[in-house]
């Protein structure tokens, strides 16, 4: 998965944080992109890459992070700068959330 981002330091700093990922090389001013991956050497990473245009609109693909506690990690995230759009909602037997990162790219939270 790659994510567009005009701030790569503040991107780094908040995915790696979130997803509690290893950060194998710092993320630098000038970087194209960077790589955050999976502590458990599985396949899962991350990648960010610079753009000069802001979001303008609604993300056409966002991240699901299943999470035991819904509510913890709301305020967990926010905490780190995310923001909250949505309130949980329950949708198909799941409890959700959608917030936006710091740089306003959506995701949602789904409470396993």
């Amino acid at each position: 998965m790659t994510l567009d981002c005009v701030d790569m330091k503040t991107a780094a700093s908040f995915w790696k944080a979130a997803l509690e990922y290893d950060e194998p090389t710092p993320c630098t001013d000038d970087a194209q992109f960077h790589a955050l991956v999976s502590p458990n050497g599985g396949l899962h990473h991350l990648t960010l890459q610079r753009v000069t245009e802001a979001k303008a609109r609604k993300n056409r693909v966002h991240l699901d992070i299943f999470v035991d506690d819904l509510d913890s990690e709301v305020a967990r995230l926010v905490g780190l700068g995310a923001r909250t759009l949505e309130e949980h909602n329950d949708e198909g037997g799941y409890r959700t959330a959608v917030l936006a990162d710091p740089l306003e790219n959506e995701f949602c939270l789904v409470q396993r």
